[in-house]
């Protein structure tokens, strides 16, 4: 059967919540993070089922949904804390040369609109470091961001910090973040 096929697809999703209702019959203490297709978490078979999702490729992939539905992809990581339970450990992938530091930080901006943890991970499969890790900006102030303002940048506060995302390849924004704040200084 084709893999477009939608009672092939059904019988998949089918089999990997038996195996996770067999995992949980095991050790019912264990938490499950899968590994989810765009469209499977929301499936009827999925929904509820894991304890996180782990969002694969959302970014810097020729087929990663941001390059294609910005907006799509966030509703898709908001989608994912909605249908998971537990913990509701979403985990935000991107894949990014060890150097490209401006997509890996494009990748954590994003991430941080969210309440997800973020993974870069280069072509290697190698983690990758960048020094704003080292920031301590403290927890959200606002909840997680939905939508762009109005000048279409994406905001988000911290105790100690903003993340500011610009999802456009080709408009700039100009936005005003107030006093009180500098941009963060690394080596890299």
């Amino acid at each position: 059967q084709q893999n477009t096929d939608a009672t092939a697809q059904k019988t998949v999703r089918d089999g990997h919540v038996a195996y996770w209702a067999k995992m949980r019959a095991l050790n019912p203490n264990l938490r499950i993070v899968g590994n989810v297709h765009m469209n499977w978490l929301p499936s009827a078979e999925m929904a509820g089922k894991l304890d996180g999702a782990f969002l694969e490729g959302t970014m810097g992939k020729s087929w990663s949904q941001e390059g294609w539905n910005w907006d799509g992809m966030m509703a898709r990581y908001h989608e994912a804390f909605t249908l998971t339970t537990g913990p509701k450990w979403v985990i935000f992938n991107i894949y990014a040369s060890p150097t490209d530091y401006k997509m890996i930080r494009y990748g954590l901006a994003t991430s941080l609109l969210a309440d997800g943890y973020y993974c870069p991970l280069s072509l290697t499969m190698a983690s990758l470091w960048i020094d704003e890790f080292n920031a301590q900006i403290g927890k959200p102030l606002d909840a997680p961001v939905k939508a762009a303002n109005s000048s279409g940048l994406w905001v988000r506060k911290y105790e100690n910090g903003m993340t500011l995302v610009n999802p456009s390849k080709t408009a700039t924004v100009t936005y005003s973040v107030g006093s009180g704040y500098k941009r963060f200084v690394g080596t890299q």
